[in-house]
């Protein structure tokens, strides 16, 4: 892992690094492996980097990282939102009263009575006066 940009954010407090991370022999690091590597290589504290980014193009062994470090943890939480809890599960919703089911042979008789009647009074309307 080798840094190939390293600016200070004096409008916001932070740094902002652009990491090139060849990777062989293994497939694209994933943002925590980043975030480790990154503690490690700038000796920060690894709750203070955030991992924008982890870019690979298609069929290369080498990933460029957009890496965030904070000055302080206050200011990250402003800047940044960050996941602390993972999503709580919805309630389940409050139960209707069980639909009661008709007898299949009842609703169809009602549904040919319908179409019957329905006929018999279009027949009734279309009929001269």
């Amino acid at each position: 892992m080798k840094s190939i940009k390293d600016e200070k954010n004096y409008i916001l407090p932070r740094r902002e690094l652009i990491f090139e991370i060849n990777h062989a022999t293994k497939s694209t690091p994933t943002k925590h492996n980043v975030r480790e590597e990154v503690s490690k290589t700038i000796k920060c504290n690894k709750e203070l980097v955030i991992i924008k980014k982890v870019d690979t193009h298609y069929g290369s062994t080498v990933s460029h990282a957009k890496v965030y470090v904070y000055d302080n943890k206050d200011e990250m939480k402003i800047l940044e939102k960050i996941r602390e809890e993972p999503k709580k599960e919805e309630a389940p919703a409050t139960e209707s009263k069980p639909v009661e089911e008709k007898p299949a042979e009842e609703t169809v008789e009602k549904k040919i009575e319908e179409k019957q009647d329905g006929k018999e009074s279009k027949a009734e309307e279309q009929s001269p006066k």
